[in-house]
Formats: structure tokens, C-alpha cells, sequence
């Protein structure tokens, strides 16, 4: 039979094995734990990296869909712009007789180009002494007759041999925003709607012209 003395150091023997094995595992769970930190931060960081690479390309692809949607819009406005110009044209000549100013022929796109500077002009009607100029939109816009207008004060600057001309201005569209059309002939400029297969003067009978 083991004596208390030897009982005691069998115990102490038991605690400091107990101990140094708790020791190693406190050493295993912290190895552990910061393997599962490591490995965690890696799964954050690849897929941090996977929704920038995502939303990189996803910024991309709107670019290049935004670029394509304004070469579109841009193709649809320009036909519908020279459409609108060929109706306008064709019934220029007598829309503007009717109106007692006798121009005989037309021509499109004007233009001026000079040190770096330039500025187009739709359509043009004329005969030896008098011109029309004309500006087409598709939707007309208040901030286009303002526009127009300053355009058209720099007309003879720009194009000196047509400096002895009277010369009258129009706007032509096929749509208008907030009573802009009214705007238009307010400044004093003929006012021109493209309809169907034609165009039409919707300036009122009493209405005096300005000339530049």
C-alpha cells in the first residue's frame, strides 16, 4: 500500500502532465485559430478581388453600352434630321413665295470654317436680293431660338458677300416644347412644321418678319 507521501507525488505528477498537455493544445488552438484567420483573410481577399474585377467590367460593359446608345440616338436624330430637312426643302420655295418673298432656288448646309472657328447653316433659300435662312430641329427647343438668333446677328460677318441681301431667318421642326415655336415667331422668324410628307408656314397672317 503507497504511502500519503507517495500518493502527493503521484498527484503532482498527474497535475504537471495535465498542465503541460493543456499548455499544447492552448498552443494547437492558437496555431488553428490563426490558420483559420489566414485562410479567412484569403477568402476575403479573393473575393474582394472578384466583386471589383465584376463590378470593373460591369462599369466597362455600361460604358460601352452608354457609347453605343448615344451612337444610335445620334445616328436616329441625324436621319430624322435630314429627312425632316429634305420635306422642308422641297416646299421651301413656295411656302416662302406665298409670303411675298420671291426666292427661286435653295441649297443645304452652309458653312463656315476659318481659324479654328465654324458654324453650319441647314438650308438656304434665295434669289438676287432677299435670302432665307433656315434652321431644322427635330424637337424644338426655347433654348434654340435664342441660339438661332444670335447666329443670325453674326450671318453678313460671317458670309460677306451676302451683306447687301435682306435676309430673313425660319425655324423648322417636327416637334416643339413649351410653346417654343410661339417663341420663335415672337423674335420675329418664320416658323415652319414639317407635316406628313409636306411642311407649312404656322406663322399668323399679320405677321411682320425680322430682317437682318
Amino acid at each position: 500500500m503507497r504511502s500519503i507521501k507517495e500518493l502527493h507525488e503521484l498527484l503532482d505528477k498527474s497535475l504537471e502532465v495535465s498542465r503541460i498537455q493543456y499548455i499544447r493544445f492552448n498552443k494547437r488552438m492558437r496555431k488553428l485559430n490563426i490558420e483559420l484567420a489566414t485562410q479567412r483573410q484569403k477568402h476575403e481577399d479573393e473575393l474582394a478581388a472578384l466583386k471589383q474585377k465584376n463590378e470593373d467590367e460591369l462599369a466597362k460593359l455600361k460604358k460601352e453600352t452608354e457609347k453605343k446608345t448615344k451612337e444610335l440616338e445620334s445616328l436616329f436624330t441625324g436621319q430624322w434630321g435630314k429627312l425632316i430637312e429634305s420635306l422642308v426643302e422641297g416646299d421651301l420655295v413656295n411656302l416662302l413665295q406665298q409670303k411675298g418673298i420671291d426666292v427661286t432656288q435653295t441649297s443645304t448646309n452652309l458653312t463656315y470654317q476659318k481659324n479654328g472657328e465654324s458654324a453650319e447653316f441647314d438650308i438656304i433659300a434665295l434669289n438676287g436680293t432677299e435670302m432665307v435662312v433656315v434652321e431644322v430641329k427635330t424637337t424644338l427647343h426655347a433654348k434654340h431660338v435664342e441660339h438661332f438668333r444670335k447666329r443670325m446677328e453674326i450671318f453678313k460677318t460671317l458670309f460677306p458677300i451676302y451683306k447687301n441681301y435682306k435676309i430673313y431667318a425660319a425655324m423648322a421642326f417636327l416637334r416643339q416644347e413649351s410653346h417654343s415655336a410661339k417663341r420663335a415667331e415672337n423674335v420675329g422668324f418664320f416658323v415652319i412644321k414639317a407635316t406628313g410628307k409636306s411642311a407649312t408656314i404656322l406663322n399668323n397672317p399679320d405677321f411682320k418678319p425680322l430682317f437682318f
